[in-house]
């Protein structure tokens, strides 16, 4: 086990950076905080990282920071279909 937190602030990390990160953790086991502050990430890149953690039934991320990036997400985003109702969050 090499270290279980990655936490990146400020750091601009373009769509290969994201994209390499999110070949890491197809396979990573240890990693237990991920911190993406301020990156650059976009809506697609997030979405490809969230993709292959999903991928990944032996991760177990405990902590996920991505604010500060341009991410706009809706509420049909967020939900699986047939799983939002008209309730509030």
């Amino acid at each position: 086990l090499w270290f279980n937190a990655l936490v990146i602030d400020g750091q601009k990390l373009g769509t290969d950076g994201i994209a390499m990160l999110a070949n890491v953790l197809k396979t990573n086991q240890g990693l237990r905080v991920l911190h993406l502050k301020n990156v650059g990430a976009t809506k697609d890149s997030i979405a490809q990282l969230f993709d292959a953690m999903t991928q990944n039934k032996l991760l177990n991320l405990a902590d996920i920071d991505v604010s500060n990036n341009s991410i706009e997400v809706s509420r049909a985003d967020l939900c699986a279909p047939d799983t939002c109702t008209d309730t509030p969050f």
